[in-house]
C-alpha cells in the first residue's frame, strides 16, 4: 500500500510540474470555428440546432450523405466551418418561428427536423433523449439510406432518481460524456443552472460538447495543486459569438441533466465531403474534404441580395456585365 502512495503522489507531482492538461477531444477545430453555418437559435429550439450540428460534423467528417445536399452550406477554407444553410425567420413568438421554420423543411435541415418532430407528435418545446430517437430514426429512415442497429446506433442517458435499480446520476451522465469524446464522437450535451450568471444567462439549454481536459495546476503562493475540469461546448448562439469555445465547467451550479450521441458503425464508409471550397480561377473552384481527397467543380454563381454575382459554392465574386 505504501508503495501505491508513492508512486501515486509521485504522478500527482509530475503532473503539477508540468502543468499538464489531462483530456480527449475530438475534431475540436470544427466546431471552434463554426461561427457562421448553423441555425440561429433565438427562440427556444437548441434541440433542433445541436441537432444540426451534429449531423453536420458527421457529414464533413464520415460521410458526405449523412446530409442530403441541399442542405449543406459550403464553406471557405478561410471562413467558418461548413455546416448547414442558415434560415432568415423574423417572427418573435415560439408558435409563429417554429410554423415559418416547418415551412422551409425542403431546405433547412432545423425546419426538417422539427417537421419530423411534430409528425411523431413529440413537444417541440420540449425534446428529450427518446425524443431524439424518434426524430433521427425517421430522418435516417426517409431521407438517406442508413439502417438503424446495422449503420448507427445511439448512446444516451438522462439523470433518473427512482427506481433505485435504474437511477442515473449527474456522475453517470458525465462520465459517458467523457467516455464518448475518447471514442472521438461528440455528444449533445444538455445542462442548466441553479443560478444565472452574468455571462450567459439561461436556465437549461442543448449544446454540442466536444472537448474536455481536467488541468492540473501548481499554485505557487500556496504551494498546492489546483485540479480544474474543462469541458467545451458550441452553444449554438450566433449572438454570443465569444462561446463558441465555451467551458460550461466554469459554473459550480451546473446542472448536467442528459447526455446523447450517435455511433455509426464500421459498415458506414468514408465518403468524401465536398463541403470545403476554394478559389481556383474564373472558371473552376476547388472542392476539399478534409481527408485531402479533392475535385474540381465549374463555379455555381449566383445573385446576392446586393446584386452581386458570385459562386454559391466558394464565393468568389464576379464583375457584372451591365
Amino acid at each position: 500500500m505504501k508503495k501505491i502512495l508513492i508512486l501515486f503522489f509521485t504522478l500527482i507531482c509530475f503532473l503539477i510540474m508540468s502543468n499538464v492538461k489531462v483530456g480527449a477531444s475530438v475534431n475540436n477545430d470544427y466546431f471552434i470555428n463554426l461561427t457562421e453555418n448553423f441555425s440561429y437559435n433565438p427562440n427556444s429550439t437548441c434541440p433542433f440546432v445541436s441537432l444540426t450540428m451534429l449531423l453536420s460534423y458527421y457529414d464533413t467528417y464520415k460521410n458526405d450523405d449523412i446530409i442530403p445536399e441541399q442542405y449543406d452550406a459550403v464553406s471557405d477554407r478561410l471562413g467558418s466551418s461548413p455546416g448547414v444553410y442558415r434560415e432568415t425567420v423574423e417572427s418573435q413568438y415560439h408558435s409563429e418561428y417554429v410554423e415559418e421554420l416547418i415551412g422551409m423543411k425542403d431546405y433547412s435541415l432545423q425546419g426538417l427536423l422539427m417537421y419530423i418532430a411534430d409528425i411523431c407528435g413529440c413537444d417541440l418545446r420540449n425534446i428529450d433523449n427518446d425524443d431524439r430517437v424518434l426524430i433521427l430514426k425517421h430522418y435516417f429512415s426517409n431521407y438517406t439510406d442508413f439502417e438503424f442497429g446495422v449503420d448507427y446506433t445511439f448512446n444516451y442517458l438522462t439523470i433518473k432518481e427512482s427506481p433505485a435499480e435504474e437511477r442515473v446520476t449527474e456522475d453517470d451522465v458525465l462520465q459517458l460524456v467523457k467516455d464518448e469524446i475518447d471514442a472521438d464522437r461528440p455528444v449533445i450535451f444538455c445542462y442548466g443552472f441553479e443560478n444565472y450568471s452574468n455571462n450567459y444567462d439561461i436556465g437549461e439549454h442543448a449544446a454540442v460538447a466536444y472537448e474536455y481536459n481536467i488541468v492540473i495546476e501548481d499554485d505557487e503562493e500556496s504551494n498546492e495543486s489546483n485540479i480544474r475540469e474543462e469541458l467545451f461546448v458550441h452553444l449554438g448562439d450566433k449572438m454570443l459569438s465569444r462561446y463558441f469555445h465555451y467551458n460550461v465547467m466554469d459554473y459550480d451550479v451546473l446542472i448536467k441533466k442528459s447526455v446523447f450521441s450517435i455511433n455509426f458503425t464500421d459498415n458506414v464508409e468514408h465518403k468524401h465531403s465536398n463541403n470545403y471550397a476554394i478559389d481556383d480561377n474564373d472558371y473552376h473552384h476547388l472542392l476539399q474534404c478534409p481527408c485531402g481527397y479533392y475535385t474540381y467543380e465549374t463555379h455555381n454563381t449566383i445573385v446576392t441580395e446586393t446584386g452581386e454575382p458570385r459562386c454559391k459554392s466558394c464565393n468568389k465574386g464576379f464583375l457584372s456585365n451591365e
